[in-house]
C-alpha cells in the first residue's frame, strides 16, 4: 500500500479494512485475510497489523477466532455528509412566491440536500451581501431570484460568468447567457392580450411601476404592445399607467398607498378604459381600493384583468388572471442546478414554463354580452 499521508501505519490499515467491509468486498460473516497475508500485503510489521485489527475489534467490525482467522461481524453504519444547496428570495407574496418556495425546499429534500434561504426583500445591496456569503458557506449551488432592478448585482454576475453552479429563477437578467428556470412571461402576456382583444377591450389601461424594472414586467408589457399593434389597435400613451411609486415592501407606508390610489382614480375618470390590466397582485390591490372609492363595479363598470391571484392578500376578492406554475418551476429549477453540479450535459440552459388563464368572471364580454354570466 502506497503511504500518502500523514496517519500512522496502523490508522491507515485500519481505514483500508474498514471501507472494505463497508463496500461489502469483505462481507459480514466471512474471513478477512490473516494476519501473515496482511502483513505482506500492505508491507508493514506485525504489530502494526495487530493495532489495527484492535481498532476494528473495538467497533466491533470484527472478531478474532484462534485456530479459525478473523470474521467480519457486520458492516460500519454509511458515513453521512451533508448537502447544501442555498435560495436567495426577493421576496413573496401569497399569490407567487410562497408555493415556490415550498416546493423548492420539498424537491432539494427529496434529492437530499439541506436549503439555506436567504431572503432580500428588493435590496440589492442584501442580495450582494447574501451571494456572497452563501457561495463562501459549504453550499454547492446557488439559486437566486433576483431583485427588481435594472442594474444587476455586481457580485452575482461575475460568480455566473465564472460558470459557478447558479440557476436564476423568475426573472432573466438581461444579456447574462445564466441558466434560468422562468415562466414564459412573454407567451403568457400575448395570450392574456389576445384574451381580452377577443372580448372587444381595445381600450385596456396597464398599470406598472415607477422605478421597479425588470424583465418580467418588461416583457408582459411589450407582449401587450405586440398583441394589440397585429390586431390594429396599437396601445397609445395612455393605455400604460407606469407611475406607481409603493411596493409591496414598502406597503406600510399609508401615505404613499394613498397617492398611488388616487393616481389610478385619476387615470380612470379622466379617461376611462373598459379593461383594467394589473401587471402584479399588489398592484391589483391598489387597483381594488381604488375602484371600492369610486363605487365601481367589477365587471359591470369596468373589467379586471391581472397577473397572479391576489384571493389570499388583501382581502380582495379574486380576479381572472394568468397563472404561473410554481411547482413547475421548482422541480426544474432544482434539477437544473443539481445535474449541474453533478457534472451532467446541459443541453438547454434556459427552461421557459407556460402559465395558464383562470377565470373569475371579472372581464366582461363586450363583442358577446350574451355569452357573459355576471
Amino acid at each position: 500500500m502506497a503511504v500518502k499521508n500523514k496517519d500512522p501505519l496502523y490508522t491507515q490499515i485500519y481505514k483500508d479494512i474498514r471501507s472494505k467491509i463497508q463496500s461489502g468486498e469483505y462481507p459480514a460473516g466471512k474471513l478477512i485475510p490473516s494476519e501473515k497475508n496482511l502483513i505482506q500485503h500492505y508491507s508493514v510489521s506485525r504489530i502494526t497489523v495487530q493495532n489495527a485489527l484492535k481498532m476494528l475489534v473495538n467497533e466491533s467490525l470484527i472478531k478474532r477466532r484462534p485456530g479459525v482467522g478473523t470474521v467480519v461481524l457486520s458492516a460500519p453504519e454509511p458515513s453521512y455528509e451533508p448537502h447544501f444547496l442555498g435560495l436567495i428570495m426577493s421576496g413573496f407574496l401569497e399569490s407567487f412566491g410562497n408555493e415556490l418556495l415550498n416546493d423548492i425546499q420539498a424537491q432539494a429534500s427529496k434529492r437530499g440536500y439541506f436549503l439555506i434561504v436567504k431572503f432580500t426583500n428588493e435590496d440589492q445591496t442584501l442580495e450582494k451581501r447574501y451571494t456572497q456569503e452563501l457561495m463562501q458557506l459549504p453550499v454547492e449551488g446557488l439559486l437566486v431570484d433576483p431583485v427588481q432592478r435594472a442594474f444587476h448585482d455586481s457580485k452575482l454576475v461575475p460568480y455566473i460568468l465564472q460558470e459557478k453552479p447558479i440557476v436564476v429563477i423568475d426573472k432573466a437578467l438581461d444579456g447574462i447567457d445564466s441558466m434560468l428556470v422562468s415562466t414564459d412571461h412573454y407567451a403568457g402576456a400575448f395570450q392574456s392580450a389576445n384574451y381580452l382583444i377577443k372580448r372587444g377591450h381595445r381600450k385596456i389601461r396597464i398599470f406598472s411601476y415607477k422605478i421597479i424594472s425588470n424583465s418580467s414586467l418588461g416583457q408582459r408589457i411589450k407582449a401587450f404592445r405586440s398583441a394589440y399593434a397585429q390586431a390594429g389597435s396599437p396601445l397609445d400613451n395612455h393605455s400604460l399607467l407606469a407611475r406607481i411609486n409603493s411596493t409591496y415592501q414598502s406597503s406600510p407606508v399609508a401615505a404613499i398607498v394613498e397617492r398611488d390610489v388616487n393616481t389610478i382614480k385619476e387615470s380612470l375618470v379622466n379617461d376611462p378604459p373598459t379593461c383594467i390590466v394589473v401587471l402584479d397582485s399588489y398592484l391589483a390591490y391598489l387597483a381594488r381600493r381604488a375602484l371600492r372609492q369610486l363605487k365601481w363595479r367589477v365587471p359591470h363598470d369596468i373589467s379586471f384583468f391581472g397577473f397572479d391571484s391576489s384571493s389570499m392578500i388583501y382581502n380582495s376578492g379574486n380576479y381572472t388572471y394568468l397563472a404561473q406554475n410554481e411547482s413547475q418551476i421548482a422541480e426544474n429549477a432544482v434539477d437544473l442546478l443539481i445535474r449541474y453540479i453533478n457534472g451532467q450535459t446541459i443541453s438547454n440552459r434556459q427552461l421557459y414554463i407556460p402559465s395558464s388563464i383562470q377565470e373569475h368572471g371579472t372581464v366582461k364580454n363586450l363583442i358577446s354580452p350574451n355569452n357573459y354570466k355576471s
